[in-house]
């Protein structure tokens, strides 16, 4: 039995540029070498043959070259699909080609696979090679390929081969002592599609917690369409649904968009099939049926670009995609985080950006006001003393925006804290950004004191952005541990990830497959933490452990988030330990209805959560 595959640490992204007279595919991001820089692999399907490149996103935005390879004479074939897939389970995937071989070639043993595997920092320049041979049912012409599972036991994927066979098939791969192992392949043969001339495709999707293969072509205005359940035991595989379909003058199918998503929300998946005139379709099965309807994301530039577009172009193109929704649940990567302080502008903080001036605030647990600049006295958020004259009337405003917080609406209401261990000495903390945050510190408890950053997101009336960042005055020397939160309002899918990575292999959890009453609760999405992480039900919501044996108390250390989504989320991380650093803070609106939040605590040297707890409910009183 193939089981679908349920986590994935990558993302696919595609794009289309002129090089060369082809388009480019583009998949990522990764940092294989492990120096904090997104990578992406690049694939030119040039008339040569095909090119493909892995690149490094340096810095500033710009791309440098790691790798590439053209096929030499000793391949004669074009490549036309290539993905990254972690064939050994070494949590390091391979980059694997295919390769559609002419049919006036007379050679009838020429390779349609290859394998190049990671050795570090770069990848080997010499492929391992799979043979038509291996196969044993002739000339072979792959068109694409799908990663159906891939988990420790074995890899299986699904491969669609044109004229002259018009059929695909579905097998087991495997890596042992660099040699590509081929087992258990079985035909999937269709009724509809092994007569014709247009190019052969196959995708897959899970509907109903099964996963689905489809077969299709297109011919003129038609697309022909066979789906199959990839439990089906028989060899060849039956089909279960055929129709012909059509396309209203769509012509080019851009074959290295399918992408696979539950775009109505309904619980189950859809294949997304873009044009290159802009259309996209959503193939998908309703009541015994197959549904074949235009897409919203439709007429988006989402899936190409335009010719001639810059490294910065690509880069922005790349945001894009990932905040409309367009990737696997989990496969968010964690150098995602770089990209993103890119493109928000935000998360690194200039100073010409801001409208707060910078506030040094020390903690005082006996003092519980502060004289203004003309001698009056003022309440205190917390214990937040302004230690400079000419910025004391901000810390009055602050403490005005706390109360009408307070009153406020949940779902406006947006929060990210800090619980921290009390120093015997004062701590100096800095505070820049917009000012429709504020800062209040409590004290109360005996261990900690919690530094909460608000927003009432009706102040950002007017406004698409608001910013903050929040940082104790200390230095950072040595290594810094990272939490990042993103919550996509709009989507309900919440993003955490962790650096440095405890493991490479992302997971995703959906409360609603634990139980239906859980619905209301966001897809999570966890990268970087370990592999033992489980999600389970308790009295007050939902939780995840991350270590086994955990106890509790009012003295540990979290981090908190409270989200402006429908209804609240309140996700409060706790861990073992963790020197605090600073708090980075950006929340969008758009006119669209996209509403995000992103969050990033940073740690000085190791931070150790161990269990996660998230609730749904009333505005909580501070």
């Amino acid at each position: 039995m193939i089981r679908r595959r349920k986590t994935n640490p990558f993302i696919g992204l595609l794009f289309l540029i002129s090089l060369s007279g082809g388009p480019l595919y583009v998949d990522g991001t990764y940092d294989l070498d492990e120096d904090s820089l997104s990578e992406l692999l690049l694939f030119y399907d040039e008339k040569e043959g095909g090119k493909i490149q892995y690149i490094e996103i340096e810095e500033n935005g710009s791309h440098t070259l790691l790798w590439s390879f053209m096929p030499a004479e000793d391949i004669l074939g074009h490549i036309s699909s290539v993905k990254m897939v972690d064939l050994d389970n070494d949590n390091v995937p391979e980059i694997i080609a295919i390769l559609r071989t002419e049919l006036r070639n007379k050679n009838n043993n020429d390779p349609w696979l290859l394998l190049f595997k990671w050795e570090g920092q770069t990848f080997s320049s010499l492929p391992i090679k799979l043979y038509e041979d291996d196969l044993s049912f002739g000339r072979t012409r792959p068109s694409n390929f799908v990663v159906l599972n891939n988990d420790d036991m074995t890899t299986a994927l699904g491969v669609a081969f044109s004229t002259p066979s018009r059929t695909g098939g579905i097998f087991n791969l495997n890596l042992i002592d660099n040699r590509i192992h081929l087992t258990d392949f079985r035909l999937i043969e269709s009724s509809v599609i092994g007569n014709g001339y247009g190019r052969v495709f196959i995708g897959s999707f899970e509907h109903k917690e099964k996963n689905k293969i489809v077969l299709f072509t297109l011919e003129a205005n038609l697309i022909k369409i066979s789906l199959y359940n990839v439990q089906d035991g028989s060899n060849p595989l039956q089909e279960i649904y055929s129709d012909v379909f059509s396309l209203n003058g769509a012509r080019q199918f851009f074959a290295p968009g399918i992408v696979t998503i539950d775009e109505d929300m309904n619980g189950n998946e859809e294949l997304l099939l873009p044009f290159l005139n802009g259309e996209v379709v959503t193939l998908s099965i309703d009541s015994g049926k197959m549904i074949l309807k235009p897409s919203s994301f439709s007429k988006k530039p989402l899936f190409f670009l335009n010719k001639g577009v810059s490294e910065k172009e690509i880069n922005s193109f790349v945001l894009a995609r990932i905040e409309d929704g367009l990737y696997r649940s989990s496969l968010v990567p964690k150098t995602i985080e770089m990209l993103t302080e890119k493109a928000e502008e935000s998360l690194v903080l200039e100073s010409d950006s801001l409208i707060l001036p910078t506030a040094v605030v020390s903690l005082d647990p006996k003092i519980s006001t502060v004289a203004d600049a003309v001698g009056e006295t003022h309440p205190v958020v917390g214990t937040a003393i302004i230690e400079e004259q000419d910025l004391r009337t901000n810390l009055r405003k602050t403490a005005k925006e706390e109360d009408s917080i307070e009153q406020s609406s949940f779902s406006d209401y947006y929060s990210i804290s800090i619980a921290i261990e009390k120093e015997k000495e004062a701590l100096h903390f800095s505070s820049n950004g917009d000012n429709v945050f504020s800062v209040k510190i409590d004290t109360s408890l005996e261990k900690i004191a919690i530094h909460r950053i608000s927003l009432d997101m009706e102040k950002m009336t007017g406004r698409n952005k608001a910013n903050f960042e929040y940082k104790i005055e200390r230095s950072a020397d040595g290594p810094v541990t990272r939490i990042s939160l993103t919550h996509d309002l709009k989507t309900n899918m919440l993003l955490v990830s962790k650096s440095p990575v405890s493991s490479a292999i992302p997971q995703s959890f959906n409360p609603e497959v634990l139980d239906s009453r859980l619905h209301k609760y966001p897809e999570y999405l966890f990268d970087g933490f370990p592999t033992t992480i489980s999600m389970e039900s308790f009295d007050g919501g939902i939780q995840f452990k991350i270590e086994e044996e955990v106890e509790i108390t009012e003295h540990v250390p979290f981090i908190e988030m409270v989200s402006p989504s429908d209804p609240p989320q309140k996700f409060k991380m706790y861990f073992k330990s963790g020197n605090f650093q600073s708090i980075k803070s950006v929340v969008r609106v758009r006119k669209s209805g996209s509403r995000k939040t992103v969050s990033r605590i940073e740690f000085i040297g190791e931070a150790n959560p161990i269990v996660i707890q998230v609730s749904l409910g009333e505005l909580p009183r501070q």
